[in-house]
């Protein structure tokens, strides 16, 4: 009995504070900028500067953004859905609305303060009301249609 007693003593010196010890504590713990290091190396993962403070929050907006469309994408429409798939229009759609309005508001700030701005791949550099002008057909005159021979 009194080993056992050293050896959970033992092991609760050695672990992970849970007093059941754990193998990998004998590594040194990984700091905070060396995990960042070896996350930005993973394809998974891109690398943010932040300039200003409130742009943190921005990027934690985005991270849980990102985890949670994941999640409604992957996870919600499995055996057991719990979402339908007009939930998932809803959201995908209010998603592809939120990115056309910062990428908007990104047209705007850049003319401001009399900067170049270039959007990502698949969104335009034209304020909204100008892509729509320059989508609309022009109006012509309706023509007769020729009739259709047998």
């Amino acid at each position: 009995m009194a080993d056992n007693k050293n050896q959970v003593a033992n092991a609760a010196k050695k672990g992970n504070g849970n007093g059941k010890g754990h193998q990998d504590n004998d590594k040194p713990r990984e700091s905070f900028k060396d995990r960042k290091l070896r996350l930005a190396a993973d394809k998974d993962y891109n690398v943010i500067s932040q300039r200003t403070t409130d742009n943190a929050e921005y990027i934690n907006l985005l991270n849980a953004t990102d985890y949670l469309m994941y999640r409604l994408r992957m996870v919600n429409f499995d055996r057991h859905p719990t979402l339908t798939i007009d939930d998932l229009a809803r959201f995908l759609k209010r998603n592809n609305e939120i990115r056309e309005d910062i990428n908007q508001f990104n047209i705007e700030l850049a003319k401001a303060v009399g900067q170049n701005y270039t959007p990502p791949r698949g969104y335009t550099a034209k304020p909204l009301e100008q892509s729509k002008a320059d989508t609309k057909q022009p109006e012509s005159s309706p023509q007769e249609m020729p009739a259709a021979t047998a």
